[in-house]
């Protein structure tokens, strides 16, 4: 079956495919058969959410933290031994590109976020406490995110969209300027 998606696929009016798939065809599957997207994807980024929330009391997460690295959505489900991998791969072709849009906005929030932690746990030269307050201050924020995406998947977003990520994102840069203060 191909599941290339071009420009002609798309209904000019409203951006919707209209040859989808029958929604059934997902049914009991991760598949969400409204949005044709899986929320297993996130587990990419909670699983690194999990480490950073280990750091303080367990600092060995640091090198297990360091080894993550940004993954799109079918890199995800590629490299995944998840039993409906190649049905999440193949419905993503589907998914309505203002949708898609609006999920690859956050991801990429969610990945610049987790490199910015990765690159100050680093810079922090082994400082314990302050790893610790890095992961510490930084791991609500992504969760924050993570929500987000997760609405996107479930079709419950009320597409926020990039003006409230911008505003997230300059939140996060106050939060590192004010970790960072705390060490000057």
């Amino acid at each position: 079956m191909n599941t290339q998606v071009t420009e002609h696929d798309l209904s000019p009016a409203v951006g919707i495919l209209p040859n989808r798939p029958d929604p059934a065809r997902y049914a009991g599957t991760a598949v969400n058969p409204r949005t044709f997207l899986a929320t297993d994807y996130l587990n990419h980024f909670n699983e690194a959410i999990m480490l950073l929330e280990l750091v303080a009391g367990m600092p060995e997460c640091v090198d297990e933290l360091a080894d993550w690295a940004p993954k799109t959505y079918e890199e995800h489900f590629e490299d995944s031994v998840f039993k409906d991998r190649h049905l999440c791969i193949e419905a993503y072709a589907f998914v309505d590109p203002a949708v898609r849009g609006r999920l690859e906005d956050v991801v990429s929030h969610l990945d610049a976020g987790i490199s910015e932690v990765l690159f100050d746990m680093a810079a922090a030269n082994d400082d314990q406490d302050r790893i610790a307050a890095i992961a510490s201050a930084r791991t609500e924020e992504l969760r924050t995110l993570i929500d987000r995406a997760s609405g996107i998947i479930n079709g419950v977003d009320h597409k926020e969209g990039v003006a409230e990520e911008a505003e997230e994102s300059e939140h996060i840069d106050a939060t590192q300027a004010a970790i960072d203060a705390l060490f000057d």
